[in-house]
């Protein structure tokens, strides 16, 4: 028996000795630089990003090793009381915090690592004017205003899944952020089928339940209790529990001055199991039964004045199709409850929301839906333009373009950055969205959509991305000129604004220009796909006066004044690019103001 006892103990010390040489001996970082053996490693450090001033933000980092770890968080070499944990939420930022240094000691009781540093930049807040809801088109037809005739600018986030992800507090949190960032639009589902995590959407089964445990019907074709089985929900069966829930999401953005531009139903990819194609077209959901659900909904949202509406989703009915004849019910169902809301549509990319047919007539908003050119991807200005030169007017903003750490196309802070400046300053003037692999479907720790190997974060993190600033740095460029009143080149009777150095139309080298219709502003956007400086040739007649010319950094947000100015506004002047920008990348945005 202690001969069998010994074999035990040296099993299990054998056992431990070889986990321990395992986890040693994967790559990275590690406290024994002086040998092979890594005894605990950084697996992913932490990043250095921005946060607005009296926001907080988090730190964090991925460190293996022996287990337990353990882990101090320092500020500029000082360690951090009570900073304990893989991650760390900083108190709310202020000015003396701009450029401080956060690093992380990781040890075991076999060896000590630490991170290498992060940098937190602390990006002034700018305060946002209040919005009177309900939103309406300007009489010029380009842009939206509010109740007041104010201009309001679409400065949005994809947040399609946050009815059916998030918690009630949850929500709370993200709306306060995207508030404290300037965002001002959100793009949400009213009810989320594959990819609601509150039921077996982790297991992309599709039971569209929220957070409640709540599903958006009760019943199914056959009269069986609704179990979110794709395909066969019943529309005539609203779950009063789902809606009310809805309602005081949307309730929940009125009051921090947040447009919801609504989903009453989104289709899916192809019309396949991510959305409702299947259920709009079984054999409960007549047209009458559609048109009825669409009553619904009217009469239930259309007091709330703070929303938009949006048909559709990544998909294209066929024409003449019964499930185009139902949806179409679904919309004038909404309309005849005296919902007054405007409405665009979401259809498949590239498009606009006016391109399909039996739809045009009721949209209001022509959404840019763009991935780019044909064998260019990236170059949405082209779509863009074409919704400007829609006639009759509408306002056209860019509804849906590359991702954020996606992979569909590239999902790379530059390429996002281009697809965005390359679509509203090609035509998308009312405004724009940006959106996240992360934040759109509200991912967290222990669950997330990632069918193509693009990785994954938690949204909490996603909300302090790279991208998110490069956003808002953008609406504070639009904010700086007369945004309402800009027209793109050679578009509505704009002159040529880039006569020399604009690159080829149709791909990612081309220069997108635009200027104000009373020649007070003109803004130019240089793509990041250069080699080194660039110059380009402005037609100096677009502008009404003498100007001052500045650089915009469209990764830092910054400004940087042209020397030899004034610029007089006649003839032509040739302006070079300062070479990198803050993030090390070329792209830059020439301002011109009449003085």
């Amino acid at each position: 028996m202690k001969i069998a006892a010994r074999k035990r103990v040296l099993a299990l010390l054998c056992g431990f000795l070889s986990a321990i040489c395992i986890a040693c001996r994967v790559g990275g970082n590690s406290g024994n630089q002086g040998g092979s053996f890594r005894v605990v490693y950084i697996a992913k450090q932490p990043a250095s990003h921005a946060v607005i001033s009296e926001q907080t933000t988090t730190f964090e980092v991925f460190a293996k090793g022996v287990k337990p770890l353990r882990y101090q968080w320092m500020k500029n070499g000082i360690g951090i009381s009570g900073a304990t944990l893989a991650t760390y939420v900083t108190p709310p930022a202020t000015a003396q915090d701009d450029g401080s240094r956060f690093q992380v000691v990781v040890n075991n009781w076999l060896g000590t690592v630490t991170s290498d540093s992060a940098t937190l930049k602390v990006v002034p807040s700018q305060p946002r004017e209040a919005i009177s809801f309900p939103v309406k088109v300007s009489t010029n037809g380009r842009y939206l205003v509010d109740s007041n005739n104010k201009p309001f600018r679409i400065q949005g986030e994809a947040a399609w899944s946050l009815i059916s992800n998030l918690t009630y507090a949850e929500a709370d949190r993200y709306l306060s952020n995207r508030q404290a960032k300037g965002f001002n639009t959100v793009l949400v589902e009213l009810i989320e089928h594959k990819y609601a995590q509150g039921g077996k959407g982790a297991n992309f089964s599709g039971v569209p339940t929220n957070r409640g445990g709540a599903l958006p019907f009760k019943t199914q074709a056959g009269g069986r209790a609704y179990d979110g089985t794709w395909g066969t929900a019943d529309f005539s069966s609203p779950n009063e529990a789902y809606f009310a829930f809805a309602d005081m999401i949307i309730d929940l953005a009125a009051r921090k001055g947040m447009l919801v531009n609504l989903v009453p139903m989104y289709l899916g990819f192809g019309g396949r199991n991510a959305g409702w194609w299947a259920e709009l077209n079984n054999s409960v959901n007549t047209q009458v039964v559609s048109y009825n659900f669409g009553l619904y909904v009217g009469n239930r949202y259309k007091d709330r004045k703070n929303i938009i509406w949006t048909i559709g989703g990544d998909y294209f009915p066929p024409s003449g199709s019964e499930g185009e004849e139902r949806l179409l019910k679904v919309l004038q169902g909404v309309k005849a409850a005296g919902a007054a809301q405007l409405w665009t549509g979401h259809w498949s990319g590239s498009c606009l929301s006016t391109d399909e047919a039996a739809f045009a007539p009721l949209i209001n908003l022509n959404g840019v839906y763009t991935y780019g050119v044909l064998g260019h991807p990236g170059a949405t200005y082209d779509e863009a333009r074409a919704a400007h030169s829609y006639s009759p007017p509408q306002p056209a903003y860019l509804l849906e373009t590359g991702y954020e750490e996606e992979g569909w196309f590239p999902g790379d802070t530059a390429s996002v950055r281009m697809y965005q400046y390359y679509a509203i300053l090609g035509g998308s003037t009312a405004g724009g969205f940006f959106g996240s692999r992360d934040v759109w479907k509200f991912a967290t720790d222990r669950w997330w959509f990632d069918p193509a190997n693009f990785g994954h974060g938690t949204w909490t993190t996603g909300m302090e991305s790279t991208g998110t600033f490069d956003f808002v740095y953008l609406g504070r460029l639009l904010d700086s000129v007369p945004w309402y009143n800009l027209v793109p080149s050679e578009i509505s009777g704009m002159k040529t604004l880039v006569v020399r150095g604009g690159g080829n139309y149709g791909t990612t080298d081309y220069v997108v220009a635009e200027a104000t219709s009373d020649g007070k502003a003109l803004l130019a956007y240089i793509p990041p796909t250069g080699n080194g400086p660039r110059s380009l040739t402005i037609n100096m007649t677009a502008l009404s006066g003498t100007s001052r010319g500045s650089w915009f950094d469209p990764t830092s947000g910054t400004f940087t004044e042209i020397n030899g100015g004034p610029h007089p506004n006649v003839g032509t002047e040739t302006f070079t690019t300062p070479g990198i920008n803050s993030r090390g990348e070329r792209d830059w945005v020439l301002v011109l103001r009449v003085n």
